[in-house]
């Protein structure tokens, strides 16, 4: 996407995005391009971000899966920079082909998921901004522009907030502008009002797009967000309108408590007949709540400041220790035997007495714990699991320890057509139970790890 075209479609999201902060842009923009043009984006934004509520059953769980999507595409075209590593990964994905044609599949790729994710991140803002968006305009939308004619029908009204209104509504535009909802405070709370997944169904999106005047008037269509009057009594203007309708289902859902009903007491509320009952069940959900509410928790470690002294008695600061101590290059190493000898022990009574039973609890806390690392721009969250199998596992705060594999345990298997080049597979000497096999490609075979296609 070229720059005039971003800022062509930045042009069309004006009170969507920042009015004040993309004005001074979209003015510098060349008149060459007609109103329609300029358009064209907004229907791609459009498909993004139903693509996003598809699957969800709220905005909050759309915004996941947007975030999900760019997250995922950012991690393959970091994947992509090593051209080798790719040629490698297709062939362990498509089986053995030539390496000269796989070799141009990797290139191909490369260049494909690159000019995606341009695409995708110019659009993610606007997305973010419809799954956000609570109220749409001052007044209700029609089908003609004439009915947008003056400045105060033109303006919008929005409402971000990822927090969803006491009611789990949408709530119309008072005249004094909309009404924001209040956000949960967690720490204070005593009730949640939830919705069971069956209960909750997405809201409808509309976008519908006015434009009133000549192209030459456009770009000075804003002042200050609003439509700049002219002095023939007339506004020009570029308008969006973002519609969100609730779809037929429960309009109150009645408040979950956290705690038991006796008055001063704050032990989590039981639940009835749990084995009948799923995670996704009011009463599950927010007993998980409470009970993150009431657990006692040391202060997260940061890796950078770890040392000796920072090593206390406490199991989980022992256990954010021995996971997050070799993540870092610099950072100190337990030199104190009697330290090393009193996290070995303490790591045993969570993960075993045995060797095999740690590491097999240890692969079975990766599958469901998460962790963030730094992708060279911004932060990253997902599971361990899933940050061992990508190519930012150097740049993870949590090391892998059961799950290591050395650059030589190569990505591919060695095929016909590709003998004595870069993809060579070299088997461990461990066993499988010693060595894990809990990631992808690898399975037992005769009581060793070797990679397979998938």
């Amino acid at each position: 996407m070229t720059d005039g075209s971003l800022r062509g479609a930045r042009c069309a999201l004006l009170l969507l995005l920042h009015p004040e902060n993309l004005i001074a842009a979209d003015n510098t923009d060349a008149a060459a391009k007609t109103v329609t043009d300029r358009f064209s984006e907004a229907k791609y934004i459009k498909a993004l971000a139903m693509h996003a509520l598809a699957e969800a059953h709220s905005h909050d769980a759309a915004i996941d899966n947007l975030k999900t999507h760019v997250s995922a595409w950012e991690l393959a075209a970091a994947k992509t920079e090593d051209l080798n590593e790719k040629v490698c990964f297709l062939l362990q994905e498509k089986g053995a082909r030539s390496l000269e044609t796989t070799a141009k599949d990797a290139e191909d790729l490369k260049q494909k998921t690159s000019r995606l994710l341009e695409v995708l991140n110019s659009r993610y803002g606007a997305v973010m901004a419809l799954l956000k968006t609570k109220q749409a305009i001052s007044t209700q939308a029609t089908t003609t522009t004439a009915a947008h004619g003056s400045q105060t029908q033109c303006q919008q009204i929005l409402t971000v907030s990822s927090d969803g209104d006491a009611g789990c509504d949408f709530r119309d535009v008072s005249a004094t502008g909309p009404i924001k909802s209040a956000p949960i405070n967690l720490a204070q709370a005593k009730a949640l009002k939830l919705l069971a997944k069956q209960d909750l169904k997405p809201n409808i999106l509309t976008i519908k797009t006015y434009v009133k005047g000549t192209l030459g008037n456009i770009n000075q269509a804003y002042e200050n967000g609003k439509c700049k009057d002219r002095a023939t009594g007339t506004s020009d203007f570029i308008k969006i309108d973002v519609e969100t309708t609730k779809s037929a289902g429960p309009s109150d859902v009645p408040d979950t408590p956290l705690y038991e009903t006796k008055d001063g007491t704050n032990k989590c509320k039981e639940i009835n007949d749990r084995s009948q009952k799923t995670h996704m069940d009011n009463e599950i959900i927010a007993n998980s709540v409470c009970n993150y509410k009431t657990a006692t928790r040391p202060q997260p470690l940061n890796p950078s400041e770890l040392s000796e002294s920072t090593i206390t008695t406490d199991e989980e600061s022992l256990r954010l220790a021995a996971t997050l101590l070799p993540s870092v290059g610099a950072a100190p190493t337990l030199n104190d035997a009697q330290k090393k000898q009193e996290l070995k022990n303490k790591l045993k009574k969570i993960y075993g007495t045995e060797s095999k039973d740690m590491q097999r609890d240890f692969v079975t806390a990766l599958q469901t714990l998460s962790g963030t690392y730094h992708g060279g721009t911004k932060y990253h969250s997902d599971k361990i699991i899933n940050i061992a199998k990508n190519s930012n596992t150097n740049k993870a705060l949590i090391w892998l320890t059961a799950q290591k594999v050395e650059a030589k345990d190569a990505i591919a298997p060695q095929s016909a057509t590709n003998k004595g080049e870069e993809c060579k597979i070299h088997k461990p000497q461990k066993t499988c139970e010693e060595k894990g096999c809990k990631w992808k490609g690898m399975t037992d075979t005769e009581g060793t790890c070797e990679t397979k296609p998938v």
